[in-house]
């Protein structure tokens, strides 16, 4: 097992100072297509502000490019395009899904099938391709494969997988503290790390990385995790709000009936949309002894087509789902401000609520759900 562990480790953390050509403050897609097209290339990613850009550019001669910045590396961005499917009849999108970051990249945009695309230049995309691929594949299945069976309670070989995964990333850290890919893997598996541990960790990343795009949100996380334990039993005041379907609703409505867990996500969250069917099935399964479940979405107004399609997308249109962040809130909500009353930084949080109006817990992933929920009802 030792030789295995130090084969892994060694693997992962060869290659990854790379020399890359960087473009002067920002990134260049030098794009070109499969096959001739008529019309634009759409590119979906967050600038360095963490603001969405949505930019779009006219293929010419089979050809794009894109130029911007982004904070470090944005692991979820989109290019898209669409085209005629002879057969069909009908225009289809074709979604191409890569990371970005500050260099040139170039991009051969397969149209038949995007995942066969060809990206060049950027590294950390490849490193944390290759984290997911091979490096630590074997441990990250395993990890899984015991979640889903829910059988982690004293589960030493859980706890001795996880304890390996958490190796190599530290390693990666200590010998790459500059590096995007170290603040990505360390965002991406904060959840093997408890709060000692993930700060201690984030400290090891150069000042440069922690603030990145990754890296605040690593820090918004730590100091979320930090509330857990002081907002537990704190009361919370009533709020109204609109919902998906245009009814009202009263916080204190739902609190009066039993448990309340309050789902912050966003449509443009991952990890967020990723949690609902799981979330869906809590549901069924405790509604019924008197759970109720609010979805709080963080996106902007101007983005509320897009959490509408979400909501029926990710079927969780049968409980109530607002739409509030703290920009607009004061504006549509009758002074409403629920990420800065319930101090929420990180996505996904969920606040579960008792029929007394406190605060009983602060969860950031399912396991931590299902077990609270069993402490509650028993099962």
């Amino acid at each position: 097992m030792k030789i295995i562990i130090f084969f892994l480790l060694s693997f992962f953390v060869t290659g990854t100072n790379a020399q890359i050509k960087r473009v002067k403050n920002g990134f260049k897609i030098i794009g070109k297509t499969s096959f001739p097209i008529t019309g634009f290339v759409h590119l979906k990613y967050l600038n360095k502000a963490a603001k969405q850009i949505h930019d779009s550019c006219l293929v010419t001669n089979s050809k794009f490019s894109f130029i911007g910045e982004v904070n470090g590396y944005y692991r979820n961005t989109y290019l898209w395009t669409k085209k005629l499917n002879k057969e069909k009849n009908k225009t289809e999108t074709v979604e191409l899904k890569f990371g970005l970051n500050n260099r040139i990249i170039k991009i051969d945009f397969s149209l038949n099938n995007p995942n066969e695309s060809f990206i060049n230049g950027n590294e950390t995309d490849k490193e944390v391709k290759k984290f997911e691929g091979t490096t630590a594949k074997k441990l990250i299945y395993q990890l899984d494969t015991i979640e889903k069976s829910k059988n982690i309670d004293n589960n030493k070989q859980f706890t001795h997988l996880r304890k390996q995964l958490k190796t190599i990333i530290v390693k990666q850290i200590k010998k790459y503290p500059n590096s995007n890919t170290s603040s990505f893997l360390l965002f991406d598996y904060k959840n093997l790390f408890i709060n000692d541990e993930l700060e201690k960790c984030f400290k090891l990343l150069s000042i440069e990385q922690q603030n990145t795009y990754y890296g605040k949100f690593l820090h918004k996380g730590i100091k979320d995790r930090e509330l857990k334990h002081s907002q537990i039993g704190l009361s919370i005041l009533n709020f109204k709000a609109t919902t998906y379907f245009g009814d009202t609703i009263s916080l204190y409505n739902y609190t009066k009936q039993g448990y309340v867990l309050l789902d912050f996500w966003a449509s443009w969250c991952n990890p967020c949309r990723a949690s609902h069917p799981s979330l869906k099935k809590l549901h069924e399964k405790y509604s019924k002894k008197g759970l109720t479940v609010i979805g709080i979405s963080c996106d902007e107004v101007k983005d509320e087509a897009e959490w509408r399609k979400a909501i029926i997308n990710d079927s969780i249109w049968f409980w109530s789902n607002i739409m509030t962040t703290a920009s607009n809130s004061k504006e549509k909500y009758q002074n409403l401000n629920l990420l800065e009353d319930y101090k929420v930084s990180f996505l996904p949080t969920q606040i579960l609520l008792d029929s007394s109006n406190k605060i009983v817990a602060r969860l950031q992933n399912e396991m931590e759900l299902i077990k609270k929920l069993k402490e509650i009802y028993g099962e």
